[in-house]
């Protein structure tokens, strides 16, 4: 069942104007707290113009992707970065793009709060674990191991021994 004319419209719109408002927040150099408030006031706007919960569930994610997008950007500590990542889990994560988004930030923010280190190593191992599982014809496949590969080298907070690859 593919989407409408009219959603596919609809989804352009929301995507412009969640860029319209990033553009002007980044603008006025807007602090993380007021970035946040915006986007969730946007979210709200979004959720009241979708029509199904599919709708619904995707612009959550998206939201709380680029939220905790951000909050890398930012340099949050672990207290922000960390309620984050968490509404990123719980909301987000709809795919292995997503996870190894979430996993490939957390392990390159390790030098704000190096204490968490064993939970990110294992969520970078596990997003590794799962996108070798995909078909190796995906194109997502290679892309997100080389982001893997990529944060394994740039890392300034060593895991366990088994991550001295």
């Amino acid at each position: 069942m593919s989407m409408s004319r009219k959603r596919q419209a609809w989804w352009r719109s929301v995507a412009s104007r969640r860029d319209q408002l990033l553009q002007e927040l980044f603008k006025a150099r807007a602090p993380f707290p007021e970035l946040e408030r915006a986007l969730l006031v946007q979210e709200k706007q979004f959720l009241r113009e979708a029509r199904t919960e599919t709708e619904r569930r995707l612009i959550r994610a998206r939201t709380s992707r680029t939220l905790f997008t951000e909050a890398f950007a930012f340099g949050l500590p672990w207290k922000e970065f960390g309620r984050v990542l968490r509404r990123f889990q719980r909301v987000g994560l709809f795919d292995s793009d997503d996870r190894v988004h979430a996993a490939c930030l957390y392990v390159q923010s390790l030098d704000l709060f190096p204490e968490r280190a064993r939970e990110a190593w294992a969520m970078l191992d596990d997003a590794e674990r799962k996108t070798k599982a995909l078909r190796r014809r995906n194109p997502l496949r290679d892309e997100n191991l080389e982001a893997i590969a990529h944060t394994r080298q740039v890392a300034r907070v060593r895991g366990p021994e088994s991550h001295e690859r």
